[in-house]
């Protein structure tokens, strides 16, 4: 069964189990830090127990892409590598989604790689079709979902 979570910051370790960070500790520390702090949120898709997807959502900084109680920015989006392909990346977005709807949020940005054609038709589903020209740049391309 898979289902997404959204985690508390005792629960941030489990992202270890998705990426190896150079700073492993502090790394744990720093997301532990800014979930607690309301900073960002970070979501878990599961699959029997186990951890198959990372997507962190910042609230503040640039108001372009991220403006509190309006506007969340999703980044640090990973699936692992043997399973993608198999839904856990669009369940895990879509899962982000509603629980950020449903606490009135009604704007989310992304940034993605230029060329990243994969991320693109992913994100291109679930309705992130603005681009915001001011963003992006030869590299990376940002992308607008409003509800």
């Amino acid at each position: 069964m898979k289902t997404v979570k959204r985690l508390a910051p005792e629960e941030i370790p489990v992202l270890t189990e998705l990426y190896r960070y150079n700073d492993e500790k502090a790394t744990t520390e720093r997301n532990a830090r800014t979930v607690e702090n309301g900073e960002k949120a970070v979501f878990v898709v599961f699959a029997g127990g186990r951890p198959e997807g990372e997507l962190h959502a910042l609230f503040d900084g640039d108001e372009i892409l991220a403006k509190r109680g309006c506007r969340a920015y999703f980044c640090d989006f990973r699936v692992r590598s043997e399973s993608r392909g198999k839904g856990f990346g669009k369940l895990l977005l879509s899962g982000a989604l509603d629980m950020f709807e449903k606490d009135g949020y009604r704007e989310f940005t992304v940034g993605i790689e230029a060329g990243n054609a994969r991320a693109a038709h992913l994100f291109g589903s679930l309705g992130f079709d603005v681009p915001l020209p001011e963003k992006s740049d030869k590299k990376h391309i940002f992308l607008l979902k409003k509800v």
